[in-house]
């Protein structure tokens, strides 16, 4: 994240799925499979990161890209 070459201000949710379907194109996974790619990067840092931190990370995102950490449950049991 640290080495990104943009800025994320004005990303929605629509924009971060495209170019992650962008990035998956020339390779075997179906392009229509980016939804699930980007459900799969907010998953991994919704565990990876603290309560604290994840808050942070949302409140620095367009709030177009909330949709990405709904429903996120986190098992710190077995992460």
């Amino acid at each position: 994240v640290e080495d990104a070459d943009h800025d994320a201000a004005g990303y929605d949710r629509e924009d971060f799925v495209e170019r992650i379907g962008e990035r998956l194109r020339g390779t075997d996974v179906e392009p229509d499979g980016a939804a699930q790619f980007a459900d799969a990067v907010t998953d991994a840092l919704a565990v990876a990161l603290t309560d604290g931190e994840r808050q942070d990370l949302k409140s620095q995102l367009d709030s177009d890209l909330d949709p990405l950490f709904e429903g996120v449950t986190i098992d710190r049991e077995n992460a």
